[in-house]
């Protein structure tokens, strides 16, 4: 008979407990640079967007979208303009939809308005002035 020797799963909860140890390192080096600049998220949200509201809203998903791509990020040191570019784009896309979303509204609370009826020089059937007579 053989004797099996159950490795792979030491490996395995050996990788994974690395895994959870590189995780940890990643967010505790996310909160100390967020601490730093986290403040600076709303300040860039509020001078594009001018309503504290917004603002809020574009920074807490500035910094959602940067805590989910952290790893990404080549050099740790330029956090802080990787963060106001993400809280700039957001609040800009976020001013775009506002204004767009107020002219369609704006354009719906107009009444319709009829066409214009045909100039008799711009229609297909030119009419003479002596053809009505």
């Amino acid at each position: 008979m053989q004797e099996l020797v159950l490795i792979q799963p030491i490996r395995a909860a050996e990788n994974e407990c690395s895994r959870e140890a590189a995780q940890a390192v990643r967010r505790r080096e996310f909160e100390a640079r967020l601490a730093e600049c986290g403040p600076l998220a709303f300040r860039v949200a509020r001078g594009v967007l001018r309503n504290d509201a917004d603002a809020e809203d574009v920074a807490q998903e500035a910094l959602l979208r940067a805590y989910r791509r952290f790893d990404r990020l080549r050099d740790a040191r330029r956090f802080r303009g990787w963060l106001v570019r993400i809280v700039f784009r957001l609040a800009l896309d976020r001013a775009r939809s506002a204004k767009r979303r107020e002219l369609r509204e704006t354009e719906w609370a107009q009444p319709a308005r009829r066409a214009a009826p045909p100039n008799a020089k711009n229609s297909r059937h030119p009419v003479s002035s002596g053809a009505l007579r």
